[in-house]
């Protein structure tokens, strides 16, 4: 299963099919993280899927490893940002709550 989902994220030019949305507002990069697939987190990341996109609950993919304690996870999705800009656009990501005023991101990100 891994290994053809792999094959249809190479298929793919830029992130922008790779984050279409289920009905629970989840995109690929979502679904990885939650099943722990690391080796699919790393492909979504390097075709450019977005780390910016809510599911339902208003939770990124980066709220989702933190909730979860996956500090692989978040390692892969946080070190995307290298530049100044990059860095206050983390910032931004680290600050924001979901939809129910969680903001476990600064909270897993700051212990």
């Amino acid at each position: 299963m891994v290994d053809f989902a792999l094959y249809v994220i190479n298929l793919c030019q830029n992130g922008e099919l790779l984050d279409l949305q289920n009905y629970l507002h989840q995109t690929a990069l979502h679904l990885a993280i939650v099943r722990r697939q690391m080796q699919i987190v790393q492909a979504l990341l390097a075709r450019g899927t977005s780390l910016f996109i809510c599911d339902r609950d208003g939770n990124t993919p980066l709220h989702l490893a933190c909730q979860m304690g996956y500090t692989e996870a978040v390692n892969a999705l946080t070190s995307r940002f290298r530049s100044h800009l990059e860095k206050t656009i983390l910032l931004e990501i680290i600050h924001h709550k979901n939809y129910e005023g969680d903001r476990r991101i600064y909270s897993f990100l700051m212990w």
